[in-house]
């Protein structure tokens, strides 16, 4: 099939329309000129996930093209394709065949607007994922209940000291300071503060901080750049007075 543009005729382009559970995705011919739409490829304006169609249509053209009246570039009887998306996009394919673009127009439809959410690519997707990594977990070594992340092995490969990976000369270390949620209920239970910060040091930041968001290492660069952290948190309870709170500050 052709990409058609009735402005462009940069855009007017053969190649081959895919069409996935995921993605519609038009590849161009490699005979086909590239440079003029190499910002488009790397924008990705010819690869579109399934459920981000609006809608399909065709219409069926006879005669010659001319880019006043958006007609194929053959003479004769041509399928015209519009792809509608929710992202404001709109793709003109031009097909010889009607059953073909028939065939097109319903296969987009099914899969774009199943009825149901749970024929939709992410669900059958996600059971068979999660199938998979059962299957994983209960073979592994370390048995069916260790989970995919963890903290420990995690902060150790950033350098970062645990329990059992003791490393003196980082200034970060990995402490369960929120075993109960008692700290933060949205924070995780391990958590990465500086070596010298008490439990009343945190529960004071904790007070200070909207929703008891401390600030607390969410990635360190290691010994080969000097421990540099990224860090999250909320913003500070200053108020209209300007309250400061010490243990934050240091």
């Amino acid at each position: 099939c052709r990409l058609h543009s009735a402005n462009n005729t940069v855009c007017d382009v053969s190649g081959d329309l895919h069409l996935t559970s995921y993605r519609l995705a038009f590849v161009l011919a490699q005979e086909e000129p590239m440079e003029e739409l190499d910002w488009m490829l790397e924008a990705k304006m010819f690869d579109v996930p399934v459920g981000v169609v609006e809608d399909a249509s065709r219409q069926t053209h006879h005669g010659e093209w001319t880019p006043e009246r958006g007609l194929p570039r053959h003479g004769g009887k041509k399928q015209r394709i519009k792809i509608t998306t929710k992202d404001f996009r709109c793709l003109i394919f031009i097909a010889d065949a009607e059953p073909e673009a028939q065939a097109l127009i319903g296969a987009v439809a099914a899969l774009a607007q199943p009825g149901s959410e749970r024929r939709l690519f992410a669900f059958p997707h996600a059971e068979e994922t999660w199938v998979c990594q059962a299957s994983r977990q209960a073979s592994a070594p370390l048995g069916p209940d260790r989970s995919a992340y963890d903290p420990q092995q995690e902060c150790a490969r950033m350098g970062v000291e645990t329990d059992t990976f003791q490393n003196p000369g980082c200034p970060w270390h990995l402490r369960r300071a929120n075993a109960d949620y008692g700290l933060c209920p949205s924070y995780p239970e391990w958590l990465v503060f500086p070596r010298d910060v008490t439990s009343e040091d945190l529960r004071a930041v904790a007070n200070f901080r909207r929703r008891s968001r401390v600030p607390t290492l969410s990635w360190c660069g290691g010994p080969d750049l000097s421990y540099a952290a990224i860090w999250r948190c909320s913003q500070p309870l200053e108020g209209w007075r300007g309250s400061r709170c010490p243990e934050d500050e240091r």
